[in-house]
């Protein structure tokens, strides 16, 4: 009886490991900025990601499990090369600071999801993701560096062209919300701030290669 039994589970395993597969994924993108930052207690005004962390160039690295030939799952780590928008140089400027060049990245990671629309015939293969992780994003100016840090949920969409059995390449389209849940500012000082909602859009292009 147990053989039986150790035969069958070994029947079922055998076709669910040969569909399992290891896939690494590299994207190069833009991000634009939306929403609010954060709005410190006592301001009149919210903190604009407009006005600091306007866009990004994030490159990220995706790495996936395949559970089947519709549905993968897995991890992402993300850096990105942040644009600061001019307004924080002047700031700077205007309370008599020096070395007010500014600067700005961010730093993201977490888990994601995604099922390939694969019944779809045609050059592009249509894909969509859910992911939910954790993101950091710091601005330098005058010497000094201040840390937004929060977590997010991103949406994501993009095709795949199939070049060979294994490497494709994409477009992908993504909107990430979430909120600066803790801030670290020059001096270790804390600040009460309240919570907003900020957004990064984020368009580029996804190269996949199965392992």
């Amino acid at each position: 009886m147990r053989k039986v039994l150790f035969a069958g589970l070994v029947a079922l395993l055998i076709p669910t490991a040969s569909l399992a597969q290891v896939q690494l994924g590299l994207r190069l993108g833009y991000g634009s900025g939306m929403g609010d930052a954060l709005q410190f207690k006592g301001a009149t005004e919210s903190w604009k990601m407009s006005d600091s962390l306007q866009a990004q160039i994030p490159l990220q690295l995706d790495a996936s499990y395949k559970i089947d030939k519709d549905f993968s799952a897995g991890l992402y780590v993300a850096y990105g090369f942040a644009s600061i928008n001019s307004k924080v140089k002047d700031e700077c400027v205007a309370l008599g600071g020096t070395d007010c060049d500014a600067s700005g990245s961010t730093l993201g990671i977490g888990a994601q999801g995604f099922y390939t629309f694969n019944q779809v015939t045609g050059p592009f293969v249509p894909w969509a993701g859910l992911g939910v992780g954790y993101e950091s994003a710091s601005v330098k100016s005058g010497g000094e560096t201040t840390t937004l840090s929060g977590f997010q949920v991103s949406l994501q969409v993009g095709g795949d062209y199939k070049v060979n059995e294994q490497f494709s390449v994409g477009p992908y389209l993504s909107y990430a919300m979430g909120e600066y849940t803790s801030i670290s500012v020059p001096g270790g000082a804390s600040s009460e701030f309240d919570q907003k909602f900020h957004s990064w859009l984020g368009l580029g292009v996804l190269g996949k290669f199965n392992l």
